[in-house]
């Protein structure tokens, strides 16, 4: 049997989860399909949204990213954690009904530890931001130490 997530899922009650469990962290999340659409986020960073997303090139490499989820998880319902292809971090974690995987929760955008500047400047240079702009909103995604990540991913993955 193919499910929707969508059909399965009450999005406005859940969309109210969602925002609580972002007051209390501070970190971005988002609940995807399985083919890379955004179902609902919250707290996206504005690098992300105002930027990767808004450039034909950097959006490619977002829905990439969004896409390869689907390599990154396994029935289990356990997390992984994996750079996208833009430079920032993200954990995702599947959710599975009757072991098909019919969508998945992303946790992030952030950083374990501080970003490499160089980049990020070379990536803004590369695709046409304004610099100034683009270091101001990458200094805005927070820092995140792997044990708190760990411990997020445990309540989101349950």
């Amino acid at each position: 049997m193919k499910y929707d997530i969508t059909n399965l899922i009450d999005i406005p009650e859940f969309e109210k989860l969602m925002e609580e469990f972002y007051n209390i962290t501070r970190i971005p999340h988002a609940l995807i399909d399985i083919d890379g659409n955004i179902i609902n986020a919250v707290g996206s960073q504005d690098l992300c949204m105002k930027f990767h997303r808004m450039n034909p090139e950097s959006l490619k490499l977002c829905k990439q990213s969004d896409l390869s989820i689907k390599s990154r998880i396994n029935n289990k319902k356990e997390y992984n954690v994996y750079v996208c292809q833009n430079g920032l971090v993200e954990a995702v974690t599947p959710i599975i009904i009757e072991d098909k995987h019919i969508g998945s929760l992303i946790f992030g955008q952030f950083f374990f530890t501080k970003p490499d500047v160089d980049f990020f400047k070379k990536q803004a240079s590369n695709l046409g931001f304004n610099v100034d702009d683009y270091l101001e909103s990458l200094s805005k995604v927070p820092i995140i130490s792997e044990d708190k990540v760990k411990s997020y991913m445990q309540y989101l993955t349950n």
